[in-house]
């Protein structure tokens, strides 16, 4: 497997046992329309969700996944007339994406909506709501207060608590929780050539995540966790730690350093689960994590070798006499 597929093509979905109960049963009851907040943390399959439901929904299917070949094949080339994508825009000066959904997109989305629907039934994918900017935010809000009929609008958050009460008071939840490690194995299992064992070291590492699952078992995902390995090992000591930090700035490997600063991020928040670990330690554990999380937060902006190295430092000063982190 070289690379992820969009979220458009997902087939063999996988999630928690109480989301896909929840979701079966609004589509059973006839009740998808209106709005429905999509939340869950990086990678546990929010968008996997909301282009499968509007594939099942614009083909009247009545099951999840139960949908047109044809409607899949329409949504996947981003051309089907009645589902609506909205999406962080390329700055055209910079070739970057911009900051935050903007109002034109807003007002296009909506004008778009108010245009007959050829199925029926339409769907509208905001991925992600945490990036509307507020005065795209309003723009949006009356198609929440008063939903266009057989529309089902999908905000898609990592962090619903920060979304404007106006818009979330007007959806309802579907919280997207860890998929098990041994169920996410097996399905890994099945899309990769990962070996069950390395499958379930994957699909711990994810925290239950089946997209972060997948974007470890790629190559650049191997290497950003023997990247965020040969770190750990220098925080504690068992090597030097200007060499790993200068490791995180190797040219054209910044996705594989971000990753790497995610599994950093994650083993230092699985230390604090360890059973019978005593209070002093454990309050030593969570400040290496806050710093750690404090520290890259600014990778994007600052250099990366220096930032690397700061919050390599600033770990081991915070672990100072708890041991190594496992």
């Amino acid at each position: 497997m070289d690379a992820l597929s969009p979220p458009e093509e997902t087939e063999d979905f996988l999630a928690h046992p109480s989301t896909l109960l929840a979701v079966e049963q609004l589509l059973e009851w006839d009740a998808m329309t209106g709005g429905f907040v999509i939340s869950g943390p990086e990678g546990i399959g929010k968008a996997s969700l909301a282009f499968l439901l509007a594939a099942t929904l614009l083909s009247g299917g009545g099951r999840l996944g139960e949908s047109d070949p044809a409607v899949r094949n329409l949504i996947t080339s981003g051309s089907h007339p009645d589902l609506v994508t909205v999406r962080r825009q390329e700055n055209e000066k910079t070739g970057k994406l911009r900051q935050e959904i903007g109002v034109d997109q807003i007002r296009a989305a909506n004008h778009r909506l108010q245009q007959a629907s050829i199925t029926g039934r339409r769907a509208v994918v905001i991925d992600l709501a945490d990036e509307l900017g507020r005065e795209a935010a309003n723009a949006f809000l009356k198609n929440l207060e008063e939903p266009p009929k057989g529309t089902a609008i999908f905000l898609l958050s990592k962090s619903p608590s920060q979304l404007l009460p106006t818009l979330t008071s007007r959806c309802r939840r579907i919280m997207m929780k860890p998929v098990a490690t041994e169920p996410l194995t097996e399905w890994l299992v099945s899309r990769t050539d990962r070996s069950k064992e390395e499958a379930a070291r994957l699909a711990e590492a994810a925290e239950g995540r089946p997209g972060r699952a997948l974007k470890l078992s790629l190559s650049e995902g191997e290497d950003a966790a023997k990247l965020a390995e040969s770190f750990l090992r220098a925080v504690a000591g068992k090597a030097d730690l200007q060499t790993a930090a200068r490791k995180f700035a190797a040219k054209g490997a910044e996705l594989q350093t971000e990753e790497a600063r995610e599994i950093v991020l994650t083993r230092l928040r699985r230390a604090l689960s360890a059973p019978g670990m005593e209070a002093s330690e454990r309050g030593r554990r969570l400040a290496a994590y806050e710093e750690a999380r404090r520290t890259f937060r600014n990778a994007g902006t600052a250099d990366v070798i220096q930032t690397a190295l700061i919050a390599g430092m600033r770990i081991r000063d915070a672990m100072r006499g708890a041991g190594h982190v496992r």
